[in-house]
């Protein structure tokens, strides 16, 4: 096979992976991380719920960590439908100390600084207090 369509072919190929595998997470529900993964300064984890439904995700707090939360939303500026990440609330935690966080649709958490730990991911909603606004 000529060099050329080749590298075409796989280009497409790769970019189909990469969209499937994000709209999968986006329009079914799930997670780029599992409960028990360990977060670190400058690691994000991308969050989405079906529809309109929220989630919860716990973090404990394996150092003294900040967290910055992003909630995806409509570009103003776009004539097309396209979406941005928007910067919501940072929270902080102390080591040891865990707390649990509202999402939905489809969110992501980066840890700004220190580590934390993934505690629980629920997608049913409900009870988890908003603190990062990502909701």
């Amino acid at each position: 096979m000529n060099p050329i369509p080749r590298l075409f072919t796989t280009s497409i190929l790769l970019s189909l992976v990469t969209a499937t595998a994000s709209s999968a997470i986006a329009s079914g529900g799930g997670s780029s991380a599992n409960e028990g993964d360990v977060l670190r300064s400058g690691d994000s984890v991308q969050l989405a719920t079906q529809s309109f439904a929220t989630g919860c995700i716990g973090f404990r707090g394996l150092a003294d960590s900040t967290l910055q939360g992003y909630a995806t939303v409509m570009d103003p500026d776009s004539h097309h439908e396209s979406l941005i990440l928007e910067a919501r609330d940072r929270e902080q935690w102390r080591e040891g100390e865990s707390k649990r966080l509202d999402f939905s649709h489809r969110s992501e958490v980066h840890v700004i600084s220190g580590q934390v730990e993934i505690t629980e991911i629920n997608y049913s909603g409900g009870g988890c207090p908003n603190r990062l606004g990502i909701r």
